[in-house]
């Protein structure tokens, strides 16, 4: 329990010398366009690795399905439910994980993470017809000013294209008291080298993934 597992995690780029003139015929900076790639798929995979864990190092340990966080569920999903029911089921879990860790700033919930579909609900639905046009999303930031509010394809259940067996809505804190992404080696470049008409350039990462220090750090709903 000691031993932290990484991954390491290599890719190398290569184009010749006429790919580069043909595209500059287009305006592109080739290179630019292979660091820039690189770099979009090292945020999408550190993006999954952190919501669902790492196959092999961290198993199931990521922020959408670690066991050890308080769980509950959902009284029906997100669009079943009455705009009041909506505010409550989150501004709860909120209230909830906030007053497990008896409101100790470093362990307080500071975000909530939850399917798009779910923000896309909150975000359209009038939480008071007869008191404004105020939304739900709208009425729990004003209540909760500490929370930022987002959303993610990653806490949505296999059914509606997700990758978890139910639906996760998330508040917790990001504090690293609480919880660490740990990531030995950020995405570094090599120079680029050149061989002939040829061009190489290597990339790499090492991460670890999630390690949860304090399971009070976070609650979750799920099938919302």
């Amino acid at each position: 329990d000691s031993t932290i597992k990484v991954k390491d995690r290599e890719a190398h780029s290569s184009w010749t010398d006429t790919q580069v003139e043909r595209s500059k015929l287009q305006n592109i900076n080739l290179p630019s366009r292979y660091l820039s790639a690189t770099n979009s798929i090292y945020q999408r995979e550190l993006d999954r690795i952190g919501y669902l864990g790492i196959e092999g190092i961290t198993g199931s340990i990521g922020l959408f399905n670690y066991a050890g966080f308080a769980t509950g569920a959902a009284a029906g999903a997100i669009d079943t439910l009455t705009a009041q029911e909506q505010y409550d089921v989150i501004s709860n879990l909120i209230v909830r994980q906030q007053s497990a860790v008896q409101n100790t700033p470093e362990y307080m919930a500071n975000r909530v993470d939850m399917p798009v579909r779910v923000m896309n609900v909150i975000k359209a639905t009038i939480l008071d017809t007869a008191a404004g046009t105020k939304s739900v999303l709208l009425a729990l930031k004003d209540n909760h000013p500490e929370i930022v509010f987002s959303a993610t394809s990653r806490a949505e259940s296999t059914a509606n294209g997700g990758d978890l067996a139910a639906s996760v809505t998330i508040a917790y804190s990001n504090n690293d008291e609480g919880m660490k992404f740990r990531l030995p080696l950020p995405l570094q470049f090599s120079p680029i080298t050149e061989d002939g008409f040829k061009f190489k350039m290597d990339s790499k990462y090492s991460v670890a993934g999630l390690d949860v220090l304090v399971d009070l750090v976070a609650e979750t709903i799920t099938g919302l």
